[in-house]
């Protein structure tokens, strides 16, 4: 829906600040992995698991509470670099001064210590759901859609070496070579710094000419106006519903280590490390290959690849439970190594699908709508783990494989 428009004359500027800013952010967000470091770092404080989970939950649904409440603001403004840069700059900060703040505090006061941490991260991180919104517009405003692909793409292709060598070498030597918590701290200084790296690459993007703002209805008509949209727009609905069956038949694919852990019972020192590598090269391989092919048959195809990878690993996951050693090791490595493909398609496609799609000026609107929907799917670990009190590792894994495939129904007629 996305009305094309000349290629700006700053559109190799905007490409390379744009790409260095996810390399850096992303690779900063590696460091401080909400599914590993910060979950161990709670640890530590606290023997109260619904904390240690809170922690690491809250990383993803603050980060995207805020995105359909900062929409309405966005879209009435004139220009979207002003939101991404400063509130920016202050979620950074935020991060970076978390290892100042772990450092101050010291190992003697650990409740102190972890609520000071929880309050400031998830502060941090709603601040973040606010630049998101301006960014990604921002991204959709300032580049062309093959360029977008490429940032999106082959920032991912940079990372995978420097994040292998974070999750394997950096983040494990610190750990060991300091004591608690001051190892955490350096780790978060580390992140902090890229994160702000990122945001000096931002700076140098320069916008399009201030569009015209969006007349939008009062506070009281805004959700009735957001139902609007999705009804003026099925295929905008028919997506919202893809992805977020998408979001919850992946929710199965997180007990894959459990199982290798419980029930082949691998110890974790020998798949751990494994398991890690594989998902890098897995994104790695798509970002790849998907990157070029996008280009050409634009994000569409990106959303039907993240939906075979999601269904080839839940049948190699199904043949795992029946299969023996070492077949079954086999099987669930090829699993997660597909895992690592079909994550790499949740920017290239389904993020990048909503992008092109969303008309310039209700783009911010657009993007909160379907992170609204990815709110709801990051629920689907929780739900996994429910139905695993009645149903067998298989089952759970055949249930996923039938929404994946009722959701690539659905996205056939997407356009």
């Amino acid at each position: 829906m996305t009305t094309p428009h000349s290629p700006p004359s700053n559109e190799k500027r905007n490409f390379y600040a744009l790409f260095f800013d996810v390399f850096f952010f992303g690779t900063a967000l590696s460091i401080i992995d909400p599914s590993t470091t910060i979950p161990a770092f709670v640890g530590h404080l606290t023997q109260e698991t619904w904390l240690i989970g809170l922690a690491s939950a809250a990383f993803y649904t603050l980060w995207l509470a805020p995105q359909l409440l900062a929409a309405r603001p966005i879209s009435r403004s004139q220009t979207r670099k002003p939101w991404v840069l400063w509130p920016g700059l202050l979620a950074r900060l935020l991060f970076f001064s978390l290892a100042a703040l772990i450092v101050w505090i010291g190992p003697n006061h650990p409740q102190l210590l972890l609520w000071s941490f929880l309050i400031t991260c998830m502060i941090a991180r709603m601040i973040e759901g606010v630049v998101a919104t301006a960014w990604s517009d921002l991204l959709g405003s300032s580049l062309q859609a093959r360029s977008r692909s490429r940032v999106l793409g082959y920032a991912q292709v940079l990372q995978g070496p420097f994040i292998a060598i974070a999750a394997l070498t950096i983040v494990p030597f610190v750990l060991s070579r300091y004591t608690f918590p001051y190892n955490f701290a350096l780790l978060f200084a580390i992140s902090g710094l890229l994160m702000i790296a990122g945001w000096l690459s931002l700076i140098q993007v320069q916008e399009r000419p201030p569009q015209h703002p969006l007349q939008l209805p009062p506070l009281k008509e805004y959700p009735r106006y957001l139902l609007q949209i999705i009804q003026k727009d099925p295929p905008f609905g028919r997506f919202l519903v893809v992805r977020l069956l998408f979001d919850i038949a992946n929710g199965a694919s997180i007990f894959y280590t459990v199982y290798a852990l419980k029930v082949l019972r691998l110890p974790s020192s020998d798949i751990l490390g494994q398991f890690v590598l594989l998902l890098i090269a897995g994104r790695v391989f798509a970002a790849l290959t998907l990157t070029p092919l996008i280009e050409r048959w634009r994000q569409r195809f990106g959303i039907w690849a993240g939906l075979t990878f999601l269904s080839l690993h839940l049948l190699c996951a199904i043949a795992a439970t029946f299969s023996p050693m070492p077949y079954a090791l086999t099987l669930l490595s090829f699993a997660t190594f597909l895992r690592g493909s079909e994550r790499c398609t949740w920017s290239l496609g389904f993020f990048g699908w909503v992008i092109d799609h969303a008309p310039d000026n209700q783009r911010p609107l657009y993007i909160g709508l379907a992170n609204l929907a990815t709110a709801f799917g990051q629920l689907s670990p929780l739900l996994a783990g429910f139905l695993l009190l009645f149903l067998s590792y298989p089952s759970l894994f055949a249930l996923s494989l039938a929404l994946t495939l009722c959701a690539f129904f659905l996205s056939r007629r997407l356009p």
